[in-house]
């Protein structure tokens, strides 16, 4: 008579105490003497509404998990300005007016924790102007540190207040698409390798300074390709994104084997997207489609918040959320 072990050469784990959902595995099979029943941890995956932006606003700079982000400066809708220069907290249920940025600027780029926050560059207008400011933020006030090397929108950031690493981006002149790459270690810039060019503009980046991923982007064309950084060379991924895009948004607290990211154009976009450090999976849609969308969190436990599309804007949240949830195993 043929059994489990023999047919797959491992044993069913007896568990004289349930395991609980944050203690099974996805697609752990095990039998609880409790129940009587086989059971098996099932991965659940979704985006859930959440509290609404306290104004619509895009183009913003985040960092954080979930329930402790922090998201600054930004563009409200018409196109034309009002730029932003107000910061809020979210602690996975309710936002929080925060110190406001030193000037009102958007598509700058932002890399940290809520209260140890990095913001490299940006657009101000008017005038009409790139920035090369960096910027730190405590918990309580922000900080003027040492500029940028160049002028900068639309850059890749990823790492912490004190070893980040910034590449691409879009500067004058002329709008010039940027493939340097600069690291900060807490008081000053230092080059690193320049980046492929085609993946210059309007691309994400998540990680360390030391193991970053950087992923699609703009120079003209959109693409899907993705990075990896390992504080000193790129790396080109042999796999790129399910859905080519620009404009999109990342879990910004993501790792270099497990990140998120999701919205995006051109065209404003629903998909979601996690990476395991070899290839890409698709995930559930967002509710909303949307693009140059704040995001923050880890990959599995993200917020997606404000965004395109103009005029209207957008300023719902939304929160990724994953869970493994305990099935009972039956014959059907």
């Amino acid at each position: 008579m043929t059994d489990y072990k023999t047919i797959f050469g491992k044993k069913i784990k007896l568990q004289t105490t349930d395991l609980t959902m944050s203690t099974a595995t996805e697609g752990e099979l095990f039998y609880s003497n409790s129940d009587s029943e086989f059971k098996v941890g099932v991965k659940l995956t979704a985006w859930a509404a959440g509290e609404n932006l306290p104004q619509q606003s895009s183009y913003l700079a985040c960092c954080g998990p979930q329930t402790a982000g922090l998201v600054w400066s930004g563009q409200s809708p018409p196109l034309s300005p009002p730029y932003r220069d107000e910061a809020f907290t979210y602690d996975g249920t309710d936002w929080t007016a925060s110190p406001d940025i030193s000037q009102a600027k958007a598509v700058n780029a932002g890399t940290g924790t809520a209260t140890a926050a990095l913001s490299v560059g940006g657009y101000k207008y008017p005038p009409s102007a790139y920035q090369n400011d960096t910027e730190e933020y405590d918990g309580s006030s922000w900080s003027e540190v040492a500029d940028y090397p160049t002028t900068i929108m639309s850059g890749g950031i990823a790492g912490t207040q004190t070893a980040a690493v910034v590449g691409g981006g879009t500067g004058e002149p002329g709008h010039t698409s940027r493939n340097v790459t600069n690291e900060y270690n807490g008081s000053a810039w230092t080059a690193g390798e320049n980046m492929p060019a085609s993946y210059a503009s309007s691309l994400r980046a998540w990680g360390t300074q030391t193991a970053a991923v950087f992923c699609g982007g703009e120079n003209p064309s959109v693409t899907g390709a993705t990075l990896s950084y390992d504080g000193t060379d790129y790396t080109a991924e042999s796999n790129s994104m399910n859905t080519a895009r620009a404009n999109h948004s990342c879990a910004q607290n993501g790792t270099a084997t497990a990140g998120l990211i999701f919205a995006g154009a051109p065209s404003v976009k629903t998909n979601t997207e996690s990476w395991n450090g070899t290839s890409w999976t698709n995930e559930p849609a967002l509710g909303t489609a949307r693009s140059v969308a704040g995001g923050f969190g880890t990959s599995t436990a993200a917020v997606c918040a404000g965004g395109n599309p103009f005029p209207s804007g957008a300023i719902g949240t939304e929160e990724f959320s994953e869970t493994i949830t305990l099935k009972t195993v039956t014959d059907s």
